[in-house]
C-alpha cells in the first residue's frame, strides 16, 4: 500500500519532467525479441543524421519495447528508415523581432520487415517532427529533434495496433 501511495504521489512529477511510463503493445512485436536497424537512407548533406537516428532508435526500442539489437542476419525484425526531408530554417517573424528564430524539420518513412517471412509488418509514411532553437544551441536542438522523432515512431507502433 505504501508503494502505491509513493507511486501516485511522484507519478505527476515524473511525467512533468518528461519521463514516459508505458510499453509498446503492437501485434507484430509478439514473439519478437531481436531487431536490427538495417539502413537509414539519408540523402541530406548532414552526415551525422544517420548515426543519430540509428542510435536513438536502438535506444528507444531497447528501453520501451524490450527487444535487443543483434546482427541483421539473426534479427527477428529489420528496421528501415528513409529521410525524405531535412531542413534548417532561420527567419525573422515580424518587424519588431530582434532575435532570429530557427527551426529544424525532418520528415521520414519507416518500414519494419519480419526477417523470416520477408514480409513488411509495419510502416509509416511522412512522419514529421520539428524543433525550434536559438543559433547557439543548434546541436542540442538536432539531438532533441531526433529523440522526439524516434519517440513518435515508437508511439505510432502501439497506436496503430
Amino acid at each position: 500500500m505504501q508503494r502505491l501511495f509513493f507511486f501516485l504521489l511522484f507519478f505527476p512529477f515524473l511525467v512533468s519532467c518528461g519521463y514516459k511510463i508505458g510499453f509498446v503493445n503492437a501485434k507484430f512485436l509478439e514473439n519478437k525479441k531481436t531487431f536490427c536497424v538495417v539502413s537509414v537512407q539519408n540523402p541530406t548533406t548532414n552526415l551525422r543524421l544517420s548515426s543519430l537516428i540509428k542510435t536513438s532508435l536502438r535506444d528507444e526500442l531497447v528501453k520501451r519495447v524490450g527487444i535487443k539489437e543483434i546482427s541483421c542476419d539473426k534479427a527477428d525484425l529489420w528496421f528501415y528508415v528513409k529521410v525524405l526531408n531535412y531542413s534548417d530554417i532561420t527567419k525573422v517573424e515580424s518587424e519588431k523581432e530582434t532575435t532570429l528564430k530557427s527551426e529544424l524539420n525532418i520528415n521520414v518513412d519507416v518500414k519494419v520487415v519480419d526477417r523470416k517471412e520477408k514480409k513488411e509488418v509495419w510502416s509509416i509514411s511522412g512522419l514529421s517532427c520539428e524543433e525550434s532553437y536559438l543559433s547557439s544551441s543548434r546541436k542540442n536542438a538536432e539531438i532533441q529533434l531526433i529523440r522526439d522523432l524516434v519517440e513518435k515512431i515508437v508511439d505510432k507502433m502501439s497506436v496503430e495496433f
